[in-house]
């Protein structure tokens, strides 16, 4: 996973564009899950409050960081049970929910102490906006279109499409790559094959992608690609499983052979697409803001 973002090209374009939204809450939901996973596993219980402490920074970072905490909460519903194993395991389970109220709150401070002495402008926003928002004019209630532009911004995300100097070559290439080791997740996770990842960790991260995607197409203000950027770093980790899983599936140097030359076409092809973003910018120098890219 973290070489192939470390070639990826739309990872490291939107992460050197400058400091933006996206990777800010990238860097947030990165930091929280790792907390919780380290609570979960059964580390200090300073680990859960460092969780809800960032989940409050990100809701006061974007509003939007809200459809990532309601994906964990779907999440802790599906897998109830072993959260709440966890919540009662040493330790006052109250005592551990009202800190961890206590320490989201602390995070989202700004966002509270905004609202609470301007007469809670963003809930009037958020209300306002709710059908159309004045924005763009998105249409919250035309659900399944905007269903659609967000695949559709995965699709960029994975292609590198929305960078004009990248060669066409490439927008279904990897899209395809991408889709099969995801379809074979799939497959393990509904047949009764032993998998190398435990099923309920693959099943968390899917939950964790998808809920956020269905939950994306509503919106306050606008329907961009920037608003779920940050999920791309689990796109490329439910890939790299697919992979994995895939090889564990078979134990066959012939199949092993395959994906090994595999990946190291898709490595190519992200040195590649970086070579001519390179070429682009030292030839021109950029077109518009995107000529920051030069700092690369």
């Amino acid at each position: 996973v973290t070489l192939l973002l470390a070639v990826h090209y739309t990872f490291i374009t939107e992460t050197r564009f400058g400091l933006s939204n996206g990777s800010i809450l990238l860097t947030i939901m990165m930091c929280s899950l790792f907390c919780f996973l380290t609570w979960y596993l059964g580390k200090n219980n300073l680990y859960f409050y460092a969780g809800t402490f960032l989940l409050g920074i990100g809701l006061s970072v974007r509003i939007w960081f809200a459809w990532f905490i309601g994906a964990f909460c779907v999440c802790g519903v599906i897998f109830w049970k072993e959260v709440m194993s966890r919540l009662k395991y040493k330790g006052n389970f109250y005592v551990k929910i009202y800190f961890g109220l206590l320490t989201f709150i602390a995070g989202s401070f700004l966002l509270f102490y905004y609202n609470v002495s301007r007469n809670f402008p963003s809930l009037k926003f958020f209300f306002k906006n709710f059908r159309r928002t004045a924005e763009e004019g998105v249409n919250n209630l035309d659900y399944i279109h905007n269903l659609f532009v967000r695949f559709g911004h995965i699709f960029d995300h994975l292609t590198s499409r929305k960078w004009f100097w990248v060669s066409e070559y490439y927008y279904y290439l990897y899209v395809v790559f991408f889709l099969l080791p995801i379809a074979f997740i799939f497959y393990i996770l509904i047949s009764r094959r032993k998998s190398y990842f435990s099923k309920k960790r693959i099943l968390f991260v899917i939950i964790l992608v998808f809920a956020v995607l269905f939950e994306s197409p509503f919106t306050p203000t606008a329907l961009r690609d920037g608003n779920i950027f940050w999920l791309f770093p689990l796109l490329i980790l439910l890939f790299c499983i697919g992979i994995i899983e895939c090889n564990f599936y078979f134990k066959n140097r012939f199949i092993t052979t395959l994906i090994v030359l595999f990946f190291l076409l898709l490595l190519s092809t992200e040195l590649y697409k970086n070579f001519k973003g390179y070429i682009f910018f030292r030839e021109t120098g950029g077109r518009g803001y995107q000529s920051d890219a030069v700092n690369v």
